[in-house]
């Protein structure tokens, strides 16, 4: 029997000698951070004030991973640029109106320090709507993960300035892969780390191109 994991991996799979393809979290939520405080920074002209890093559920790895990683990168980009960034942590939810709710009494408490907003999931797009909503696009920067259709629009319309892919073509064909050369060759599976593309105004229609098909 072959295994290979994909997406997501706990910690500790490497010591099943498995292998796991999808992205490799805490370098992509360093990416994620990074962005954060460069569009916080172009946006509000300030350098210093609260970044929030949204989560839709506590307890999964992958995410906390992110976050981790998101928190290093605010921080990494403020002993480069000069900025002083905080960062605070807020679990949002995988239901719409609920993440909406926590993100609107968040904005309510600390609307005068909030800078930005970093998702680790693709709650980026409730977030996004949200904005839009409340015409807030333009008073913070907002981000996070994935190229979902609703996504690819919000960083189209301006009401996100960054996503950040992790190429779900390649943790499908890829693990395919793996596992057929196991169980046709006798070669082990590896990690294959899927990347973290960043998606923004710059490449949005390509990706808007590429991503269509599977949309469908």
């Amino acid at each position: 029997m072959a295994v290979m994991l994909y997406n997501v991996a706990s910690d500790g799979y490497k010591d099943l000698g498995v292998g796991f393809v999808g992205q490799d979290f805490v370098p992509a939520g360093v990416t994620n951070g990074l962005q954060v405080a460069k569009y916080a920074q172009q946006i509000t002209k300030r350098k210093d004030g609260l970044i929030i890093l949204c989560e839709l559920a506590a307890g999964n790895s992958a995410l906390e991973q992110r976050t981790a990683g998101a928190k290093a990168g605010v921080e990494q980009y403020n002993k480069k640029n000069g900025t002083n960034y905080r960062t605070e942590v807020l679990i949002t939810d995988g239901d719409q109106a609920k993440a909406i709710a926590r993100m609107d009494a968040k904005w309510t408490a600390k609307k005068d320090q909030i800078v930005g907003w970093a998702h680790a999931d693709q709650a980026l797009a409730y977030g996004a709507s949200w904005a839009a909503d409340r015409n807030l696009v333009g008073k913070f920067a907002q981000g996070g993960f994935d190229l979902v259709p609703s996504i690819l629009q919000a960083l189209d319309g301006g009401s996100a300035q960054w996503s950040i892919g992790q190429n779900p073509y390649a943790q499908g064909w890829v693990t395919s892969s793996l596992l057929d050369m196991q169980m046709e060759a006798g070669y082990p599976g590896y990690t294959y780390d899927t990347g973290s593309e960043i998606v923004d105004k710059s490449n949005i229609k390509a990706v808007m191109a590429r991503e269509a098909k599977f949309a469908k």
